[in-house]
């Protein structure tokens, strides 16, 4: 299975084709019906049409199982090579392990950042937050030059992104380099 190939820009279209029977396509489309934003996916011949929230809940969900498929693997390898087990008694700890996973038998557990211990739900919840922005910042940085692009003033350029983010439900401080950010407007 392959992944889509972004490269450096936003919204740039996977260069595979969507029919490319292993390949996974995904791309961004506003219904024509309802103008309200959705994700499309395609693999191989199935398509899958999503909100933004059910495509991240899936996004979110895959890169909690690649982190379970590690550390999964990482149990196994562990009772093998430093404990000696069999492999057979390695995969009897690993049901172990997961079985407690699966129904949240977790310990409290605090990540330690520096100067702050948060718990693993809080770092989701930030990840989530910083990756949500990080998409937002980059999506009105091509909107802004694409603005500039059309020869529109650097202050209606900065109106125009603050209308975009109050219409997105996002707090509309949007720093010039004067007040030390990093853009232009």
């Amino acid at each position: 299975m392959s992944k889509k190939g972004r490269g450096k820009g936003f919204g740039q279209q996977d260069r595979r084709s969507p029919k490319e029977p292993n390949g996974i396509y995904v791309s961004s489309i506003v219904k024509s019906r309802d103008g309200e934003p959705a994700v499309h996916v395609m693999w191989g011949e199935l398509q899958w049409q999503a909100t933004p929230d059910q495509a991240r809940a899936h996004a979110f969900g895959i890169l909690e199982a690649c982190a379970s498929a590690e550390m999964d693997a990482c149990v196994v390898k562990w009772a093998t090579e430093k404990l000696g087990l069999t492999r057979k008694e390695a995969v009897q700890i690993l049901a172990h392990f997961r079985q407690r996973r699966e129904t949240g038998q977790t310990p409290s557990v605090t990540l330690n950042l520096g100067d702050e211990h948060i718990r693993p739900e809080t770092a989701r919840s930030r990840a989530y937050y910083l990756l949500a922005n990080a998409f937002n910042a980059e999506m009105e940085a091509f909107l802004a030059a694409l603005l500039l692009e059309l020869d529109q003033p650097p202050d209606r350029v900065g109106a125009i992104v603050q209308e975009f983010r109050e219409m997105r439900g996002l707090q509309t401080d949007w720093p010039t380099q004067e007040d030390g950010g990093d853009r232009n407007g």
